[in-house]
């Protein structure tokens, strides 16, 4: 948006510029509809009938051409506002280091994927790994080293995942979480704890 409009002030600001223009595109409509309708003439005589449907069509014209403008700049608004709340919940649901799904995103996503398996009667397993000896990375090769550790370990992860059709998600710090279900057969959920 050009203006942000953060205080209860600069929302006042906008109606009343807002107000403003809608009130002088009216009069520069209605005076050159009246000049196209009646000349230029102001002591042209015209019948009152005349006057009457004109007024009414001039009206209806003015009012549905603002109505249309400001209709569709609400319009764009509101789609850039939905497209915002959507990238901000991708955003809130994503890590940033790995590109996986975070512990929100996983959670959420989870609970989703394991409703629908228990209502349509799937197995389901559900995998916790997490790095061994991931501090000892750190300290002795430095964080930017372990974070392109935890890189190839989500991208190997997630090709693994992408493959199978499961979630995979880094879960906290070195854990992961995998989640996946299966056609056909009967609900079973187990939790392992492994190391990588």
């Amino acid at each position: 948006m050009a203006n942000d409009i953060i205080t209860h002030r600069d929302a006042l600001r906008h109606t009343m510029g807002r107000s403003a223009v809608s009130v002088g595109l009216t009069v520069l409509l209605t005076l050159s509809l009246c000049f196209l309708q009646f000349g230029s003439d102001p002591d042209a005589l015209v019948r009152v009938g005349f006057v009457t449907k004109s007024s009414i069509l001039i009206s209806m014209m003015i009012s549905g051409l603002l109505t249309a403008a400001l209709s569709y700049r609400s319009a764009l608004t509101m789609r850039e506002l939905a497209l915002t709340r959507a990238e901000l919940q991708r955003i809130s649901g994503t890590d940033q280091l790995t590109g996986l799904l975070n512990r929100r995103g996983f959670d959420q996503a989870a609970e989703s994927a394991l409703t629908k398996a228990r209502d349509a009667n799937l197995p389901t397993t559900v995998l916790m790994c997490d790095i061994d000896r991931f501090k000892a990375i750190n300290d002795q090769f430095g964080h930017d080293f372990g974070d392109k550790v935890l890189i190839a370990v989500a991208q190997v992860l997630c090709s693994f995942a992408e493959r199978r059709q499961m979630l995979v998600a880094r879960h906290g710090g070195e854990e992961h979480a995998i989640d996946r279900h299966l056609l056909g057969h009967p609900t079973v959920l187990s939790l392992h704890a492994t190391s990588i």
